[in-house]
């Protein structure tokens, strides 16, 4: 039995987040002890999207303050020497601290990283460059990352060869105590809409990055085309970033489009859709697209980052993340026949199950760890 740190800066609703509490789970399942470590306080909102999290992973909270926080890289370096990890694996900007920590002291603990993006959209400025780059470069800390798009920017960004390509996983999804009520509401559609009404769920916190008003606007011109459908928009806002987006959404809002904020049984409502629309414009490789694939909905995406390689040919890609590619990729799904789109969320399923379980994924974490405690 080895025992993991895992390093985020908050846990909230995410992708990062969601991939880091599906490996956690599945490590302990397996027999090794997880200490999952915040940079940020304990935040009660952001916990109840987790409500699978295991009870034997242990939480530490560290406290951080908004902006650069002194204090926070003591508590982190405290939390390091007392906690003797085998193995350390960080998430999102959590590496920075991890270097200002002094973690080089540690002996002999093999730290990897996953890379969740495109490798440029992780770094904000030349110096955060310049210090990735020296604990890729100098082989302390293992880089990851998740797709072959992340990859080969990965290669081109950093000038550095010494990296490993692991796909995201997911855990199979299960249905929550919730999910008669989403049941419920289905029905409450069917009987409202008719039985013939299809349901879209598109899953993201309400930010520029998973363009959301250019959804919105071209499903509800699918809707004035005569598409019998609904979509639910399930997603946190944060403000000020999503004010905006928000306020350019609002005018298209209704009982066909329906904004529903942030959902701890966010799987519920995929369940029960017909369809999985995202309309990001970037991304490494989408949690929320493998558990669509698993919840056997049909993606319907805009084609960035690790996504074409993950659905293609089985799901729609728009050609481009403009609104009227969008528009053709939405009516190429709806012109599917109900066999058709069987046969392509079944070859989506199995894909799921060979390459992106989180079973598999785990094992190949575990696989490099301990080739790095070799070296």
């Amino acid at each position: 039995m080895a025992k993991f740190l895992q390093l985020i800066p908050m846990l909230i609703d995410g992708g990062a987040e969601r991939f880091l509490v599906d490996l956690s789970n599945e490590l302990v399942h397996q027999g090794h002890e997880v200490v999952v470590i915040s940079l940020f306080p304990r935040n009660e909102e952001g916990l109840k999207y987790f409500p699978d999290l295991d009870p034997r992973i242990r939480l530490v909270f560290l406290d951080k303050k908004l902006g650069f926080d002194a204090k926070v890289i003591l508590r982190l370096r405290k939390t390091l020497w007392q906690e003797r990890p085998d193995y350390i694996h960080t998430h999102l900007r959590v590496v920075n601290y991890l270097a200002m920590a002094g973690f080089l002291g540690l002996p002999k603990v093999p730290v990897v990283h996953t890379i969740h993006n495109d490798a440029r959209k992780e770094v904000s400025g030349d110096k955060e460059f310049r210090l990735r780059r020296f604990l890729f470069s100098t082989g302390r800390v293992f880089p990851v990352t998740i797709s072959e798009t992340s990859h080969a920017s990965f290669l081109e960004y950093y000038g550095l060869k010494r990296v490993r390509r692991i796909d995201n996983g997911r855990m199979e999804p299960r249905s929550s105590v919730q999910m008669p009520a989403v049941q419920a509401e289905v029905s409450r559609l069917k009987a409202q809409f008719g039985d013939e009404v299809r349901i879209w769920v598109n899953i993201g916190r309400i930010t520029p990055q998973k363009n959301q008003a250019m959804l919105v606007s071209a499903f509800a011109q699918i809707l004035a085309e005569g598409h019998n459908g609904v979509l639910w928009i399930l997603g946190t806002e944060r403000a000020p970033v999503s004010t905006p987006i928000l306020a350019e959404m609002a005018p298209h809002l209704g009982d066909r489009i329906v904004w529903l904020g942030g959902k701890s049984n966010a799987t519920d409502y995929v369940q029960c859709a017909d369809f999985f629309a995202l309309s990001s414009l970037y991304e490494g490789m989408p949690i929320s697209i493998i558990e669509a694939m698993a919840c056997k909905a049909l993606p319907v995406s805009t084609p960035v980052g690790g996504i074409p390689e993950m659905i293609a040919p089985y799901g729609v890609l728009s050609e481009t993340a403009e609104e009227s590619s969008y528009g053709d990729a939405l009516r190429s799904a709806l012109n599917l026949s109900a066999d058709e789109r069987a046969e392509r969320t079944d070859a989506l399923y199995r894909r799921y199950a060979e390459r992106y379980s989180m079973r598999s994924c785990a094992q190949s974490y575990i696989q490099l760890f301990q080739e790095l405690k070799k070296t």
